[in-house]
């Protein structure tokens, strides 16, 4: 028996399992947060309510495949829709701390933050007229691509050491757009596409909670401690 048979139950274990640790990352930025500088910690609390978010969205998920074999299509959509919708929520507020920490008090950073908050109406908009739940991977797969785009941005113009959690965070979120874009079915006839593009979504998301715990996204080179030896 080919293990695609069971991916609904183990697709249901891995949103759950992803879920509270989601809800861990959560917290424990929520913590950093409360002890960083305030150029800072606009970012690390827009990454964790992204995560509480997202936790949330994984739960209904994991939920709506649970409920896939007792429950019509029709009954099942609006959810959908709406995990599109708090997926899709995620991923913007991700978007706004990262803008928020790269771009600074700059004009086109505010123009960024009007421009996103009006890509995030017109998905959501869309949602409800059309109801089309499967718009949210390609909207994950932008916004990811913009926050990728703006870490590198931050690295390079702040000369900061590039940490390798945040590294290993991109190339994995990375892999994962590459596989969205290359089509195809099942990988090595063991986990379908969609299962696969989740799993390594949430390892880059790991690595970037360890890149954002770390701290060391926001120290210049060459980085003196200021603690005495």
């Amino acid at each position: 028996m080919k293990l695609l048979s069971l991916l609904d139950p183990l697709a249901m274990f891995v949103d759950f399992f992803m879920g509270f640790v989601v809800v861990f990352f959560a917290y424990k930025l929520y913590q950093k947060g409360k002890q960083s500088s305030p150029n800072s910690r606009i970012f690390i609390y827009s990454w964790s309510l992204a995560m509480l978010v997202l936790a949330l969205s994984v739960f209904i998920g994991g939920s709506i495949v649970g409920m896939k074999a007792h429950a019509i299509e029709d009954s099942v959509r609006p959810w959908k829709v709406f995990l599109a919708v708090l997926a899709g929520g995620a991923c913007s507020i991700q978007v706004f701390g990262t803008l928020n920490l790269t771009l600074k008090d700059s004009l086109i950073r505010s123009l960024l933050f009007g421009a996103w908050g009006g890509i995030f109406a017109i998905y959501v908009v869309f949602l409800l007229v059309f109801g089309y739940p499967r718009i949210k991977t390609p909207f994950i797969v932008w916004n990811t691509l913009v926050i990728i785009v703006l870490f590198v941005h931050h690295y390079v113009n702040s000369k900061t050491r590039i940490s390798t959690a945040i590294l290993l965070g991109i190339i994995f979120q990375s892999i994962a757009i590459m596989i969205f874009f290359a089509g195809g079915g099942d990988l090595l006839g063991i986990l379908n596409k969609s299962i696969t593009f989740d799993l390594l979504m949430m390892i880059g998301l790991y690595f970037y909670y360890r890149g954002i715990i770390g701290d060391k996204i926001w120290l210049p080179t060459p980085y003196i401690s200021s603690h005495p030896a």
